[in-house]
């Protein structure tokens, strides 16, 4: 049974995981955290979708994973459709994703609770009918409970500190466990492997260098506002107005985000950032401003440097180290579980290359290509320096 060891558990992280489970695979999931889902992914606005994404076969990337959702996890995910209320962007008459232009006096038909003033003066109004979204952190713990239930050990407080390579080849990868209250220090535990996949955001570059492969991303943090439970209905659809993007939760909750936020403000998470957040809302949804702010977080995206997802092994100094890092984890995160375990797994059980199917749909993410920056925001090693943060 070959041994491959997982490092993260955010979305991506779990959906490889629960695929290799599923093939078979003797997986350990590594992270750092003392939960799921709390980097990325849980200060993810979990849009499922391929708005104007390019070239066509990022679009079509997209568009896979969103079926897979629907087809494979319509408990974890709904497709309400996003409205945005001033969209003039070309219309790219594409069928199999379809756009419905909204004139102004129709929008209080579609979203009730909009401002009537805004929609009036929302002359550019689409509906983006196929998109949904879903709740990131449950979506998470579902695929590492399907994972576990198949045998694969997850292990929480996990901070990998080396990946042990010998002939070309990891072999074990050690971390540092976290203290309790009846530890007094760090403890060392290593695990064997036969294949390691990277998928911990924002942490794969430095374990990605212990390979010999230099991952480039991109400094994209975002602050997500989430408020208490709310009433039923409140919003209908996913809206993104210029300023913000509203979606309620089953539960009531209503999550927030600037739409065209200022770097400051991503990494503030201030209460005076989040109501200024709030206020932007309820501009354009009145009943908002009786909303109180339940939670704040701060998400630091892994994206790569020219926006495409980086799926291939590392290559360089370690032929067994794979690399799964990405935006758009949300959306993609049912189809890159497939690939990954297929490819993986190929190489693991057979020596052999994937499947013609998986290895067309991943030959233009691989860690090999020629980046190019997509200048979007400086690169995350330049994070700290001054200006950029």
């Amino acid at each position: 049974m070959a041994k491959v060891v997982v490092v993260g558990a955010g979305i991506i992280g779990a959906s490889i995981s629960r695929q290799l489970a599923q093939r078979g695979a003797q997986v350990t999931v590594l992270e750092a955290a003392a939960a799921p889902a709390q980097g990325a992914t849980k200060a993810s606005w979990a849009w499922l979708n391929s708005n104007y994404k390019q070239p066509q076969h990022y679009k079509e990337f997209n568009i896979r994973s969103m079926q897979l959702w629907q087809q494979q996890h319509s408990d974890l995910a709904t497709f309400c459709g996003c409205l945005m209320l001033h969209d003039e962007r070309p219309d790219p008459g594409d069928p199999a994703y379809p756009i419905t232009p909204v004139p102004a006096e129709q929008l209080l038909q579609l979203e009730p609770g909009l401002s009537p003033e805004v929609a009036a003066a929302s002359h550019h109004a689409r509906l983006f009918d196929l998109e949904g979204w879903c709740n990131p952190e449950a979506a998470t713990r579902s695929f590492l409970q399907d994972a576990q239930q198949l045998g694969a050990q997850v292990l929480y407080g996990h901070t990998v500190e080396s990946i042990t390579i010998t002939d070309g080849k990891a072999t074990q990868v050690t971390c540092s466990t976290s203290q309790t209250q009846q530890q007094q220090q760090q403890q060392q535990q290593s695990y064997a492997a036969d294949a390691v996949v990277l998928a911990a955001g924002t942490g794969c570059p430095e374990l990605a260098g212990q390979a010999g492969c230099q991952l480039q991303l991109l400094h994209k943090p975002a602050a997500i506002v989430m408020t208490a439970p709310l009433q039923p209905d409140l919003l209908r659809h996913m809206v993104i107005s210029d300023t913000v993007f509203m979606l309620q939760r089953k539960d009531g909750r209503v999550l927030l985000g600037e739409t065209r936020p200022e770097e400051a403000a991503n990494t503030d998470d201030s209460s005076d950032n989040a109501q200024r957040i709030l206020a932007l809302a309820a501009a354009a949804v009145p009943a908002l401003a009786a909303a109180v702010v339940e939670g704040m977080y701060i998400g630091y995206r892994p994206y790569p440097a020219d926006g495409y997802p980086v799926l291939g092994w590392a290559g360089g100094s370690c032929s067994n180290v794979y690399v799964a890092v990405t935006h758009s984890g949300m959306t993609l995160a049912p189809l890159v579980g497939q690939l990954v375990a297929d490819e993986v797994l190929a190489a693991l059980f057979d020596g052999s290359s994937s499947s013609s199917s998986t290895a067309e749909l991943l030959a233009p993410y691989k860690p090999s290509r020629q980046f190019r920056l997509d200048g979007s925001g400086v690169r995350w090693a330049d994070a700290t320096k001054p200006g950029t943060s």
